[in-house]
């Protein structure tokens, strides 16, 4: 099941990366974004550079459990020589390429294994499936990427919400980062803030989630953090330092955010106080909830992909 969401999670926002740029006229792949660093690239740029990723991905030698888990994220990275080699090629022809290659990924997963996939291997934080963490945080990539070409090009307003699937992949990567990226860096040793990541659109969202109050019961929490197409519930114990779906502690804080702001919140491209309420909304203590969403917002680590914001 899991790696069948990767498999509709890497096809789809594929397939919304494709469709984003077609819609685009030949000028647009030229307007600048800016990395951290004040380096310019285009809309161009950036669309071969997921094809340069792909290119990676498809030779190297991947599934080998942890350490093809490092060789995914290491071909995320960006890569000038790469991306130079495709400088003279036209829109149509990255378009082409961007297509031809989400295939040969989206297939080249289908084919693996599920157990090879799933596979769970004992790390720095517990058990971890290393591979399928791998997988989504490609989807996370290219979903980050996607909204800087729409910033770039002034349509971002046009951008839909992602998939359930690309949500899902989504959650999962923003949550599995959150004990390692995000708690050590708030500031609370008091309190409990539960996350409700929603994978819907808002007007398909249950009214009873919109509005959720602090004393209204949410569902049971399972076992492990659930890699399904809905709502995923985390809870964060800063007392105790317990955090995850096991839980059970009353919240004095819910944050309940749509899977598309928070991811581009937790990569580095909104402000959560910017945030619409039907993607954002917190009820309870807020002082309490603005700690964890300040780490959560924090600039990505060293060593991913780089940021890259419009001029």
């Amino acid at each position: 099941m899991r790696k069948a969401i990767a498999v509709a999670a890497l096809r789809e926002q594929r397939t919304a990366t494709i469709s984003l740029l077609a819609s685009l006229p030949d000028a647009a792949w030229q307007h600048a974004v800016y990395t951290s660093a004040g380096d310019a690239a285009g809309v161009h740029g950036l669309a071969a550079h997921l094809v340069v990723a792909d290119e990676a991905l498809l030779v190297s030698r991947w599934l080998s459990g942890r350490e093809g888990a490092r060789r995914l994220a290491s071909v995320i990275g960006w890569h000038d020589g790469g991306v130079a080699a495709w400088a003279n090629a036209s829109p149509g022809e990255v378009l082409a390429a961007l297509a031809r290659h989400g295939d040969r990924v989206a297939a080249l997963v289908r084919a693996t294994p599920s157990a090879a996939v799933n596979v769970a291997a004992r790390g720095t934080q517990g058990r971890r499936q290393f591979l399928l963490q791998a997988l989504y945080r490609r989807v996370f990539h290219e979903f980050a990427h996607s909204d800087d070409m729409a910033v770039a090009a002034g349509v971002v307003d046009d951008l839909k919400d992602p998939s359930r699937p690309v949500a899902a992949a989504l959650a999962f990567t923003v949550l599995q980062r959150l004990p390692v990226q995000v708690l050590p860096a708030v500031a609370a040793d008091a309190g409990v803030v539960r996350l409700v990541v929603d994978p819907a659109a808002a007007d398909d969202r249950p009214p009873q989630l919109r509005h959720a109050a602090v004393a209204e019961p949410l569902p049971p929490l399972s076992a492990a953090p659930p890699v399904t197409c809905g709502r995923q519930t985390w809870s964060f114990d800063f007392a105790r330092k317990h955090y995850g779906p096991r839980v059970s502690a009353r919240p004095d804080a819910v944050v309940v955010a749509a899977a598309g702001p928070l991811a581009l919140l937790h990569a580095g491209r909104r402000a959560w106080r910017e945030l619409a309420p039907a993607q954002l909304s917190i009820t309870g203590d807020h002082e309490l909830a603005a700690l964890l969403l300040d780490a959560v917002a924090r600039p990505p680590p060293a060593g991913s992909c780089v940021v890259f914001s419009a001029a």
